[in-house]
């Protein structure tokens, strides 16, 4: 595979999950807020589960929805607290003298 192919497989799986995030997100919000969003993907999926009878499963899909989201962010925040505690451990090996 060539570099050009991986970076546009790459920024094509970024920009899917970007997409998917962001519905998710909408989809949270407009639970949270009350908006009545016009076209989201889980809100087509909830009424496909309607329209073919496992109505129960909504409740699997919410569920899905905002654990994919929590477990999102909490993992953006325990990268964050390590990289943090990587780079001060990093500036203890500084050696100023050659640092410029």
């Amino acid at each position: 595979m060539s570099k050009r192919q991986s970076t546009l497989l790459f920024i094509g799986s970024l920009v899917i999950s970007g997409t998917i995030f962001l519905q998710m997100s909408i989809y949270i919000l407009s639970m949270l807020v009350g908006w009545n969003v016009r076209f989201n993907l889980v809100a087509v999926c909830h009424s496909w589960l309607k329209v073919v009878g496992l109505s129960f499963l909504e409740y699997v899909l919410d569920v899905f929805v905002i654990y994919t989201l929590l477990f999102l962010i909490w993992k953006m925040v325990m990268h964050w607290f390590y990289a943090k505690r990587m780079k001060k451990r990093f500036e203890l090996y500084k050696e100023n003298a050659l640092t410029f």
